[in-house]
């Protein structure tokens, strides 16, 4: 192999490295392909999160959560809550609607007969919950509504 091919050799090379290599540069401050940082999973958490959702308050004081189905009307987690966040956050009496819904959906529910749904922010202690504390520090009440009998 003569000189000249094999510098060219080693700069194709040396390229190829540093093609190889650039995504690393930005890599921590940006995601994307190939590289990712999973950004959802690694940034700083608050301690006291909040989380809106339908709920239903029995006459006793009793707090029932509901499931996505009777929420959203599908079984996707994520559904529900985008659903629940877009109605508090729309402000032209989208959780007076979303409530009405959640309401017709409990129709006939025996067990939940005489409660009132509540479309809620709370604002959980995420350490004192996983502790076993199943009371919000703060609840925020955006419409409520009666289940029908």
């Amino acid at each position: 192999m003569t000189t000249a091919l094999r510098v060219r050799a080693y700069g194709v090379g040396a390229v190829m490295v540093v093609l190889v290599a650039w995504p690393f540069t930005w890599a921590a401050r940006h995601d994307s392909f190939p590289l990712s940082n999973y950004p959802m999973f690694s940034f700083p958490r608050q301690r006291v999160e909040a989380l809106s959702s339908v709920v239903v308050q029995m006459p006793s004081g009793e707090i029932k959560r509901l499931s996505s189905q009777l929420i959203s009307g599908g079984s996707e987690t994520t559904l529900a809550s985008v659903t629940v966040i877009n109605a508090i956050n729309s402000g032209d009496g989208g959780t007076d609607e979303l409530c009405q819904e959640v309401a017709q959906r409990l129709e006939g529910n025996e067990d939940l007969a005489g409660g009132e749904v509540l479309v809620v922010t709370e604002r959980w202690d995420v350490v004192d919950y996983l502790q076993g504390g199943r009371t919000p520090e703060q609840r925020t009440v955006h419409a409520r509504c009666a289940v029908p009998s």
